[in-house]
């Protein structure tokens, strides 16, 4: 959207936004049941799932992380990015927090995704955050940082938090956690707008 009032200004007319779509698959109900059998996990879970790169800023999650009582796992392959957080975690006596869960397929994300109680997504720079749209397809409540593309994509205010803020990300995420109304209600109205970016609805808009 950003984008396109920028391109207004310079006289460009009949703008239509075509976002890239997420497959009819991620509307398919995981099983979270599954998932936590097979990585051990009771209690809350808060899911974050991404390339192990500086940008997706997983350290903002771990510094938060003594603040918050459930299970961090964290998805995709391990890089020397990876390592770097892990030390982060052991210096603040958080490891036991965290799952590192590795290359995850299309079936191991949906089951993760319903397993969850809460989809964080810190990273400093987003075009469209496709992840936040298959957590949000699987009725999941969302969080993600304040930046152009993925704050056009959550389905309400509440699901952003600004960048280095680590007491709003704190705050909110313990709101997610103990408030089951808000989250509950967030997470239907994601999943209704999630629908908008299935690839059915966006092959309709193309043609």
């Amino acid at each position: 959207e950003k984008e396109k009032k920028w391109l207004e200004k310079f006289g460009v007319k009949n703008i239509v936004i075509i976002p890239n779509p997420i497959s009819e698959f991620c509307f398919k109900k995981g099983d979270g049941k599954k998932f936590r059998n097979k990585w051990n996990i009771d209690g809350k879970i808060i899911f974050c799932l991404g390339a192990h790169v500086p940008i997706k800023n997983f350290e903002e999650l771990i510094k938060v992380m003594p603040h918050i009582n459930a299970t961090f796992v964290f998805g995709g392959e391990e890089t020397a990015y990876s390592k770097k957080c892990m030390e982060l975690a052991k210096s603040l006596n958080v490891s036991n927090k965290i799952k590192w869960v590795g290359y995850m397929d299309d079936r191991a994300k949906l089951d993760a995704y319903d397993a969850c109680d809460l989809f964080v997504l810190p990273s400093k720079r987003e075009s469209l955050g496709t992840v936040l749209i298959e957590a949000m397809a699987q009725g999941r409540p969302v969080l993600a940082t304040n930046k152009v593309g993925v704050s056009e994509v959550v389905p309400d205010g509440f699901c952003l938090y600004e960048l280095g803020n680590l007491e709003q990300l704190k705050s909110k995420i313990n709101t997610f956690l103990t408030n089951d109304k808000l989250a509950g209600e967030i997470g239907k109205k994601g999943k209704i707008k999630a629908r908008k970016y299935s690839f059915n609805n966006v092959a309709k808009k193309y043609v």
